[in-house]
């Protein structure tokens, strides 16, 4: 299933504070910026009919998790 993993819908009660710090730190925008692309990435893999790139798949999904877990810590400070 192709899912586009958006960060607004996985951090609802941190929608300010997640725009506010995409404004004022650049370290918090590349980090927003790479999570997004990645996630492009995945959905244009997930999208192919004949799927040879789960290992392409599984790495871009890994490193996903790792952004999206540093951009929760930034959100949680």
């Amino acid at each position: 299933m192709v899912a586009e993993h958006n960060l607004h819908k996985d951090f609802p009660d941190k929608v300010e504070t997640f725009e506010k710090l995409r404004k004022d730190s650049p370290e918090f925008a590349k980090l927003v910026e790479q999570y997004e692309a990645l996630d492009q990435e995945i959905l244009e893999i997930e999208g192919l009919v004949e799927n040879s790139g789960d290992e392409e798949l599984n790495r871009c999904k890994r490193e996903r998790m790792v952004i999206k877990d540093k951009i929760a810590r930034e959100l949680q400070r």
